[in-house]
């Protein structure tokens, strides 16, 4: 849960702003499940691998185990590409190339998600205003992320690109 988490996710808006901010802690050998949890250490969802498919899948279901969403790698993409599924929209996430850096974009909504070298804090960014900030706990047993959402209305979507991210950066270091 939270507290599990050794640092606290950066703040990306004004006090007294509504945010969200959920934790993300892979289990160690478990093959891709995620339990996410809110500021209130409430488990509100889970994801996933969905084995026997054709490219790397994860389900997103929420705390009562309706599935809510799915992120679908593309087989042999080049650039590594996403399909993010949210209540029947598709959006692609494509991993850009960048020598020191690491960044994806997520054109239908004009999202650049731009990250440091080590894939320890990455910020999304929609018209220069931040959408989202994500950082990575740095030498675990499994990863985990904490997420701060400015509009709790991109919350889904962001989580799905932390996801995905973690899905590809997985991907490309072994």
């Amino acid at each position: 849960p939270a507290g599990t988490f050794s640092r606290p996710a950066r703040q990306i808006t004004q006090k007294g702003e509504s945010t969200m901010t959920f934790y993300l802690k892979e289990e160690f050998l478990s093959f891709d499940h995620f339990d996410i949890w809110d500021e209130q250490d409430q488990l509100v969802y889970s994801a996933d691998r969905e084995f026997f498919t054709f490219g790397k899948k994860l389900n997103v279901e929420d705390a009562s185990g309706r599935q809510i969403a799915a992120i679908q790698h593309v087989p042999f993409s080049i650039p590594c590409t996403y399909v993010l599924t949210i209540e029947g929209q598709d959006y692609d996430l494509t991993r850009n190339f960048a020598f020191f850096s690491r960044s994806y974009s997520l054109d239908a909504l004009g999202w650049e998600i731009e990250g440091d070298f080590m894939s320890l804090e990455y910020a999304i960014m929609k018209n220069g205003a931040t959408v989202a900030s994500i950082q990575r706990e740095f030498l675990t047993l499994g990863s985990r992320y904490a997420l701060e959402v400015a509009d709790p209305q991109d919350a889904l979507l962001a989580l799905c690109v932390v996801l995905a991210i973690d899905c590809c950066d997985e991907e490309h270091s072994g």
